[in-house]
């Protein structure tokens, strides 16, 4: 008998939460990881229960993420996988080197579900499950003719006439703290969408002729972790952050002390590249970031922040589309016209879906522009950086505001974050491209009289140092 503290860990993957589903594989792959038998049993009898594919992508998933295969013998975790996929070989053949080539399920016959469980398919899409993976199938579908969309559906009624599934609405006790609030949920019925993805893509390949290397890329996208994100562990949030939504300091004002606030905490001989600090009442919250601009000459003030010359993603290179520690930064062949940042986003090729929050701006790192060699990005305690010749360059601590599962719904997110690089760096790369630096500084003030109203948002961008080049 599995003991009760590893049945709620268990339990805990499924969630709704996603936070709390990927703490829990944490935690249960931390167990496994020191030789707890139970541990590897437990996950193994609950892959074995599972009757949804994407659910079975969940459990051998915590293996391969945390690299438990050592702990589990491959014929077992082959029998315990009820409802296999092209991802669940995937994973097997990364694990064990071996992959069982299993024979796939898709949907015969003629689905046995009324008009209202067969509408909540197109009615739901957007809040069950997101929208890019009805996108991926429509691009299938544009690129090939054949009909994904449709085998989708029908792939879905197939499995909720023979699982009959809840029809999953907004998980309201969750949220009841705020009740004018958004969050990301894993819903019961995304694993009802996802493994109908799955399905799509066996029939695809037995119906279609869809390569199988084809298939397998494809179904990358349901994976729940990133091999590297997975270990991520949230900073502390510091204690300058908050009281930042009651404050009755001016904008410029109430910028510059989140700044040095940040800076007050580097350590000798780094420079503050960039900073986020976010703070949330009942009835207020202020997003303040500020960046570190290089430019020349006269400066103009871009209506947006992202308004700036984007230094862009156009020199990531990913070996692994599901581990981040995979992502290597080299410096651009050309930069674009200042004035614009001094940091970059560090992605990996997928998105794992428990690590949404993350995306898609929090992973920031020093722009590649400022060494001369390639930069590896790698995981760090609080958060992530950049290692050059093998020393620490670039770092990135990130923290969670709020650990409520919903935030304001015109709130962009709750993560904080504050990235610097050497200073030593810095200062050469400005003094070789004769390039002077302004902070710039980015607020969104929302205020509501009630907390059943919604809120009314403030927004302002303006320069924060005056501009002594013109």
């Amino acid at each position: 008998m599995t003991p009760p503290e590893i049945e709620l860990l268990l339990h805990r993957m499924l969630w709704p939460v996603f936070q709390v589903r990927w703490e829990a594989a944490r935690r249960l792959a931390e167990l496994i990881d020191t030789g707890d038998i139970e541990a590897a049993r437990g996950l193994i009898t609950w892959i074995s229960e599972r009757r949804l594919e994407s659910e079975v992508i969940i459990g051998l998933s915590v293996i391969d993420t945390f690299d438990l295969a050592s702990h589990f013998n491959y014929n077992a975790v082959v029998s315990a996988v009820r409802a296999p996929s092209h991802l669940s070989d995937t994973l097997m053949q990364r694990l064990f080197n071996r992959s069982p080539n299993s024979c796939y399920g898709f949907g015969e016959g003629t689905p046995r579900i009324n008009a209202h469980i067969a509408a909540y398919f197109h009615k739901k899409m957007g809040q069950a499950i997101p929208l890019s993976f009805q996108s991926t199938f429509e691009f299938l579908q544009e690129r090939t003719g054949l009909p994904f969309l449709a085998r989708w559906e029908y792939e879905w009624q197939w499995l909720q006439g023979h699982v009959a599934e809840p029809l999953s609405s907004s998980p309201h006790w969750f949220s009841w703290e705020d009740q004018r609030g958004i969050g990301h949920f894993d819903l019961r019925q995304r694993e009802v969408y996802l493994s109908a993805f799955l399905r799509t893509l066996a029939y695809a390949a037995h119906a279609w002729g869809l390569d199988r290397g084809a298939a397998e890329r494809i179904a990358l996208e349901i994976c729940p972790l990133d091999r590297g994100l997975a270990r991520l562990v949230y900073g502390e949030r510091p204690s300058w952050t908050q009281g930042l939504a009651s404050s009755a300091l001016s904008p410029a004002s109430i910028s510059d002390l989140v700044w040095k606030s940040a800076e007050g905490q580097l350590a000798s001989g780094r420079a503050l590249l960039s900073v986020r600090a976010v703070d949330i009442s009942e009835l207020e919250f202020k997003e303040i970031e500020v960046d570190l601009v290089a430019g020349c000459a006269c400066w103009s003030l871009p209506e947006d922040r992202e308004g700036l010359s984007p230094l862009e993603h156009l020199w990531l290179r990913v070996s692994d589309p599901r581990d981040f520690q995979s992502v290597l930064i080299w410096p651009p062949k050309s930069i674009p016209k200042p004035p614009y940042p001094l940091t970059v986003v560090a992605t990996p090729g997928e998105y794992a879906r428990w690590h949404i929050d993350l995306f898609p701006t929090h992973l920031q790192v020093a722009s590649p522009e400022m060494f001369n060699h390639e930069a590896k990005v790698e995981l760090r305690d609080n958060g992530i950086g950049l290692a050059v010749s093998r020393q620490d360059a670039s770092a990135t601590r990130i923290w969670n505001t709020s650990w409520s599962p919903t935030k304001p719904d015109m709130l962009s997110s709750r993560i904080g974050r504050a990235t610097d690089v050497r200073t030593a760096d810095l200062q050469l790369f400005l003094a070789q491209k004769k390039l002077r630096t302004r902070r710039l500084a980015y607020i969104r003030m929302g205020r509501r009289k009630t907390e059943y109203s919604d809120f009314e948002v403030e927004r302002t961008v303006f320069w924060l140092d005056e501009d002594d080049g013109c």
